[in-house]
């Protein structure tokens, strides 16, 4: 990954700072069929090295689709799912790249999009926008 994009990363993770995390609330993981389950595997991006969707069939049992973009130091995600996906996500990351997450993008606030902020926190830095950081504040959608 070029400096300057790491730079940028690190710009805009400044904007949403440290303290960003994710709904850890006690949402319950729902019971999948197995037909649901295959769905939820990760795939690659045809044409695209490195990109990979692990995708979201119905917002209300997966959430919405994670992006994965593996590069030479390590991986960035575009969405995290519910704060139980955080295993799911990892497992299915594994079976492409053994590189490990840097970054996690939040497209917005939503429980379904940013609830496993607090589980990757650790040891990637969690980007958004500052409006998505004070939605998760106020709505005490802490990890």
């Amino acid at each position: 990954m070029k400096t300057k994009t790491v730079m940028m990363l690190m710009t805009l993770q400044g904007l949403f700072l440290a303290s960003v995390v994710g709904v850890n609330s006690a949402q319950e993981r729902p019971t999948l069929t197995t037909e649901q389950l295959e769905r939820l595997t990760i795939r690659p991006i045809p044409g695209k090295e490195g990109l990979y969707i692990l995708p979201g069939f119905d917002g209300a049992l997966s959430g919405g689709n994670v992006a994965v973009l593996v590069t030479n130091e390590g991986i960035i995600i575009v969405d995290n799912k519910f704060s139980y996906s955080f295993g799911d996500i990892s497992r299915q990351i594994s079976t492409v790249t053994d590189q490990p997450i840097r970054y996690v993008l939040n497209t917005h606030h939503h429980f379904d999009h940013a609830g496993s902020n607090a589980d990757f926190m650790p040891k990637a830095q969690v980007i958004g926008h500052e409006n998505a950081r004070a939605n998760i504040i106020r709505n005490e959608q802490m990890g």
